[in-house]
């Protein structure tokens, strides 16, 4: 039998796994990032290794019985699983998949890594024999079973895809949320406290919309900023914002932001007051870095 070259170099890479006896419940550490959770899921399938648990390396808590793994991310097996998502999947799994991974849910990772082992084992029946499951980019048609997504009564589906929900809504809240400050460097700054490393996200939308116009968005709970350049979005991890940005405000920034407030009442009507409503579509958590809600 022909022996398969390239995954027998992927998994040389690792070294020898001595410390996990295969009846040993393991434990896999990983650097918190959605890559980490998909070069995760490449290691499971390249050495026969199911985990009971995935945790981030700065937040492991083991058991006296339990084998701990610490996978290191390699871009080039998060993208050949990412490939795999995408062939099996398509385009809409790839994206619960990475708001799942991008969750504070201390059960996100895991939930992740098994809503994608259910995955490509529910698709594996179809590609198995199939010469072209290598190049196809898209869901092969064999496979006439229900798509994945649509699987709420499989427990392992049902609890990722709630996830990506909770992620989804922390988005569409950034969106509705978000306030920009003019700053004397010709910057648009905002400041945001999601329950969600949901910074690259948010790039992808308010970049077009910006334009050519610079603007930087610093999650204060993640440390990660977003900034945006002549239309070109990078997102990087620092520890302290004003090692990016001197966020002294423009003139014309006082005024701007009186005037908000100022419409932000006017339009307000006393007899529909209604705290709860008002706390439920914005939650407190987030008034800090509310223009309009610095008076209340």
């Amino acid at each position: 039998m022909r022996r398969n070259t390239a995954t027998s170099e992927k998994i040389e890479k690792y070294p020898a796994i001595s410390a996990a006896e295969p009846q040993d419940p393991v434990l896999f550490t990983y650097d918190g990032s959605a890559e980490g959770i998909m070069t995760c899921v490449f290691y499971s399938y390249a050495h026969r290794i199911i985990p009971i648990d995935i945790q981030r390396k700065d937040l492991v808590q083991s058991r006296l019985d339990q084998a701990i793994i610490d996978v290191q991310t390699q871009i080039d097996q998060a993208l050949r699983v990412r490939k795999g998502i995408l062939r099996c999947g398509g385009k809409e799994v790839w994206k619960k998949s990475l708001y799942t991974a991008s969750a504070d849910d201390p059960r996100a990772a895991y939930a992740c890594f098994i809503f994608l082992r259910e995955l490509f084992d529910h698709t594996a029946a179809a590609c198995k024999h199939c010469k072209k499951k290598m190049t196809c980019t898209k869901p092969c048609p064999r496979n006439r079973g229900p798509h994945i997504l649509d699987e709420w009564s499989n427990p392992h589906v049902r609890d990722a895809l709630r996830i990506a929900r909770s992620v989804t809504i922390e988005i569409n809240r950034m969106h509705e949320l978000m306030r920009f400050s003019h700053l004397a460097s010709d910057i648009w700054f905002a400041k945001c406290n999601p329950n969600a490393d949901v910074v690259p996200f948010l790039m992808n939308w308010f970049t077009p919309r910006f334009n050519t116009q610079k603007f930087l968005i610093w999650d204060e709970v993640h440390h990660v900023a977003g900034l945006s350049e002549n239309g070109m979005a990078h997102v990087v991890k620092v520890d302290d914002i004003d090692a990016l940005i001197s966020q002294v405000p423009s003139k014309e920034e006082a005024a701007m932001e009186d005037a908000w407030q100022r419409f932000y009442h006017a339009v307000a009507i006393d007899e529909r007051y209604h705290p709860e409503l008002r706390g439920h579509f914005m939650p407190m958590r987030l008034w800090k870095n509310i223009t309009e809600m610095q008076d209340d």
